[in-house]
């Protein structure tokens, strides 16, 4: 039996291959194949067919750290580790399943298999898609050093992402386990929260007594605060605490081959042990497994119908952004729409009262300590998302046609123009974008506003140029939202998102197609405002203060950006209502 799930396992694999060789015919598919494949070949094949290349600059050997500095990074990675397995104990509500579509569940739930052979079919699917991801990873960590260090760090991640799948597999059937006897999942998490309390007590209570005490003043230096962290890190209760976590990332740390097979041992046995635990695991997974084929089939359903946002959605109310009246423009109901599947993926609420703390937090710190180093990294860090986020931003909030595609025809019969029905689908990510901006905006000038050395400029300027700024970024938004949707709208077969889309080297291709065409549009429409803003403010600066010509060279600026922004809807409106998905070649 085992013999015919794994000939099953190939064949669907073979399939898959096939399929996406054969997309390869397909012109579209082809450029985003070629540029994909050409960028990962040059930042990751290329030093390693040669040599001369050199090594990449980012990618460093994990092994080659100096041995203080290997501890520390294995410990921190320890840490990280041991906060996801922690999550899995605390966050998850649902019973033990195994990740099996409609079809699979209905060919293999009637079959003569016992649950260790479907668990044994799951471990053997998941085992591709580790060994990608290993070799993508040990591609990115040992520099390219020799083949015999790619190995080890090959295996090494194999390890550690086989014994993680094992282990949180293991927790979902404990937590099964401890369902079926009424044990809650707040009685859960609360057991779980009075071990961390334990280890949390026990650190600070040898920190306390072990090492010097940390001053509020040195809070302000950064290396007396990184020096006391290393020192928890490395000594005391926190790398026995850690040390299974230690032990399994052991192997792609070690630099030569004899400390990785004595670091192999241990971290095998927490492989089998892992693996021992989840045979041993006699639950009944069978009812949750076809609930998670249901919901899977019903997400795939929604994104071939082109509503991908339901395919993330759990059924809850969503609550609308803000009433729709009967009447008013017509364009607010698509930007009300467009919210409505925001607010179906984006906790608004939740990111709401995180900027609320945040500013808090911020003034806090301001007026306890104006000279913090953090609060100048706070302002800085929020001032350089502020650009980043007008074209990366823009790639993940999809609220517009590239979710509303599948959808054209239906679209074209709304009682809109074409470059009214533009302006509903972008004023959404645009508004979203904006938000987010003007609270990193306001982050940064609560960090920069106390009085203290090293203060940029003047306040008086700061606030000028945080106005100025303000101003600028929802015409800048919605210009590169428009250059987006162009390429949707010239180019739907890339942008795909029910059968036949891309995936693969293709799809990363494509989507760097988009992103530089993107990137380039965007800085030539930036020419003309920032000639007009430069002009203003070097006519300005003798007469005017920075407080006021900043504003008013940006709200010059601002007015182009508008301008360009209405052309580009009346070119998109016009480009829309000429689309006609038919000519698309199928997908398949």
């Amino acid at each position: 039996m085992i013999s015919a799930l794994v000939y099953l396992q190939t064949r669907l694999l073979a399939n898959r291959l096939r399929l996406q060789l054969g997309r390869l015919k397909r012109p579209r598919y082809l450029l985003g194949a070629l540029v994909g494949g050409a960028y990962f070949g040059f930042f990751f094949l290329r030093p390693f067919l040669s040599p001369s290349a050199g090594t990449p600059a980012v990618p460093a050997a994990l092994g080659s750290a100096p041995g203080a500095g290997r501890e520390l990074l294995e410990t921190g990675a320890a840490f990280g580790l041991f906060l996801l397995v922690v999550s899995g104990w605390l966050f998850p509500k649902s019973r033990a399943a195994l990740d099996f579509t409609e079809a699979e569940v209905a060919f293999l739930f009637p079959a003569p298999l016992t649950r260790r052979m479907l668990i044994h079919f799951k471990l053997l699917r998941s085992q591709l898609r580790i060994l990608l991801s290993a070799l993508f990873l040990s591609l990115l960590t040992t520099g390219f050093a020799s083949a015999g260090q790619a190995g080890m760090r090959l295996v090494g991640w194999w390890l550690m992402m086989c014994t993680l799948e094992l282990h949180l597999l293991g927790v979902s059937f404990t937590r099964t386990r401890w369902l079926d006897r009424g044990l809650g999942h707040g009685r859960r998490r609360l057991g779980v929260a009075v071990v961390l309390a334990t280890l949390a007590a026990g650190v600070g209570v040898w920190a306390w007594r072990s090492l010097p005490d940390l001053s509020f003043e040195a809070l302000t230096d950064p290396g007396r605060v990184a020096d006391y962290a290393r020192q928890v890190a490395t000594s005391g209760p926190v790398p026995w605490i850690l040390l299974p976590f230690r032990l399994l990332l052991r192997p792609m740390l070690t630099p030569d081959l004899g400390r990785f097979v004595v670091a192999l041992a241990p971290a095998t046995v927490l492989l089998l042990l892992n693996y021992v635990w989840v045979l041993r695991s006699d639950v009944s997974f069978e009812e949750a497994t076809l609930e998670h084929a249901r919901e899977k089939a019903r997400a795939i359903a929604a994104v071939r119908s082109g509503n991908w946002h339901l395919a993330r959605a759990k059924h809850r109310p969503i609550r609308a952004p803000f009433p729709l009246g009967p009447a008013g423009p017509r364009v607010v109901a698509v930007f009300w729409k467009n919210l409505i599947a925001a607010t179906s993926t984006l906790s608004l609420r939740f990111w709401g009262w995180a900027a609320v703390f945040a500013l808090i937090a911020a003034a806090t710190m301001r007026a306890i300590s104006p000279d913090l180093v953090l609060l100048r990294v706070v302002g800085g860090v929020s001032l350089g998302l502020m650009p980043a986020l007008s074209l990366w931003g823009t790639q993940m909030l999809a609220f517009d046609f590239r979710q509303d595609l599948p959808q054209a025809d239906l679209l074209k019969t709304y009682p809109l123009r074409g470059w009214q029905l533009v302006l509903g689908e972008i004023l959404a990510p645009v508004a979203l974008l904006t938000g987010v901006q003007w609270i990193l905006l306001a982050l940064a000038a609560t960090s920069f506003s106390a009085p203290r050395s090293g203060l940029p400029a003047p306040l008086a300027d700061l606030l000028g140029w945080g106005l100025g700024l303000g101003l600028l970024v929802p015409a800048l938004n919605a210009n590169s939202l428009l250059l987006m949707n162009a390429g949707v709208l010239l180019f739907p077969a890339w942008v795909r998102i029910g059968p036949g889309r891309a995936e693969g080297f293709e799809a990363m291709g494509q989507r760097m197609v988009f992103m530089l065409a993107q990137l380039v549009g965007l800085l030539l429409l930036l020419l003309l405002p920032a000639a007009v803003f430069a002009g203003l403010y070097l006519a300005g600066r003798l007469w005017l203060p920075v407080l006021v010509l900043a504003p008013l060279a940006a709200g010059a600026a601002t007015l182009v950006l508008a301008a360009e922004a209405v052309a580009g809807l009346l070119v998109l409106g016009s480009l829309f209502e000429r689309l006609d998905l038919s000519d698309e070649p199928p997908g398949g």
